[in-house]
């Protein structure tokens, strides 16, 4: 986020109460004291494919997951979270993996699908393909009980990848967030790293089933990233970057708009984002009537008076101030009231700076 006030980045972290790195925040599932699978079902796999680089597991929970198919605890995982989580932890036998059905000639796959009785063409697959959203949930329509599901699901997922790309079946989006972590990893990628993250986003609210409105439900149709977590580290990425590249924060203000309409839940945090791109691309009087707005439905929440507040007095964007007096109005407003948060957003001590610099400038 845009830095607050004065230098001071150790107050800039605890008012925005964020001080992790930008990387998956989820708990990790910590393993109990037992043996993990037998080593010969998995290989060193240091370096994972870029579409299965991240999951919310220890190492050996990610190897236990892998090797049961569900948490420690006994809940079953998707399918594709599992055949992903066996790329994760190099798994090596049993089953098909993902690494094997990309390297896989695609008249190859079409012959194995066709000596278990399943007959698939690019036409009679595309037909199949427009009834789902998710290539894992079509393998299914395959009654075929000599084969694994995972060999099914990741067939259908590769001929939809190659067969029938726009629009992407859930899993491609999936992959879309492991690239974009992928390229976050690397120095100098994170431009990069936030185009894939946006794009993943816009496709996910366009393809997810209407009932689906929550988050972690959305995470349970197969999706290896935690997607809570991840919203946040998209809206960082595109913030920052956004400074730079006009288009990134064009892009990030229609993904604002686009989840928050999608996922009610998350307007607080979305709101907060859609805000800076709007102040960002000028838009001043559309960014201050969507702070008001959270404001009227939250009037004890610190985040839109604080937000109003640093864009009027300059500080948000490092410009030179709009309108000091009114910048001081609005957080002697909020702590009229009081707001819940007041300490933590630092507000006291906002107001008293915005005092002085006015004090200084009439002097």
């Amino acid at each position: 986020m845009a830095k607050r006030r004065g230098d001071g980045s150790k107050k800039r972290r605890k008012a925005l109460k964020r001080k992790r790195k930008l990387e998956n925040r989820a708990p990790r599932r910590s393993a109990p004291p037992q043996r993990a699978p037998h080593p010969e079902h998995f290989v060193d796999n240091s370096r994972p494919p870029d579409w299965a680089c991240r999951a919310s597991f220890t190492p050996l929970a990610a190897e236990m997951a892998a090797d049961k198919g569900q948490l420690l605890d006994g809940v079953p995982l998707h399918p594709h979270q599992v055949a992903k989580l066996r790329e994760l932890v190099g798994w090596s036998g049993r089953d098909w993996t993902m690494s094997k059905a990309r390297a896989t000639p695609t008249n190859d796959i079409v012959n194995r699908l066709s000596r278990l009785g399943v007959d698939v063409t690019p036409s009679s697959f595309e037909a199949l393909a427009s009834e789902f959203r998710s290539a894992w949930a079509l393998s299914q329509t395959w009654d075929v009980p000599e084969a694994s599901e995972q060999f099914l699901g990741l067939c259908a997922c590769e001929l939809w990848r190659r067969w029938c790309p726009e629009p992407p079946s859930l899993e491609m989006i999936d992959d879309l967030f492991q690239q974009g972590y992928s390229h976050l990893r690397r120095l100098g990628e994170e431009t990069v790293a936030c185009v894939l993250l946006l794009e993943a986003w816009e496709q996910l609210c366009l393809r997810l089933p209407d009932d689906i409105d929550d988050l972690r439900r959305a995470r349970n149709t197969g999706f290896l990233q935690d997607l809570d977590n991840c919203l946040l580290d998209t809206l960082e990425l595109a913030h920052n970057a956004a400074l730079r590249h006009v288009e990134i924060a064009k892009r990030g203000l229609a993904c604002c708009q686009q989840v928050r309409k999608r996922f009610p839940h998350k307007r607080v945090l979305l709101s907060e984002y859609e805000a800076h791109f709007l102040f960002i691309l000028g838009q001043e009087e559309q960014g201050e009537a969507l702070l008001r707005a959270v404001m009227a439905e939250d009037p004890d929440l610190a985040m839109p008076y604080v937000l109003l507040a640093d864009r009027l007095s300059g500080s948000l964007l490092g410009n030179p101030p709009l309108d000091l007096p009114k910048a001081i109005a609005v957080l002697e407003e909020a702590l009229a009231r009081p707001v819940r948060d007041a300490d933590d957003w630092e507000l006291q001590e906002r107001l008293d700076d915005l005092r002085a610099q006015l004090g200084g400038s009439n002097g």
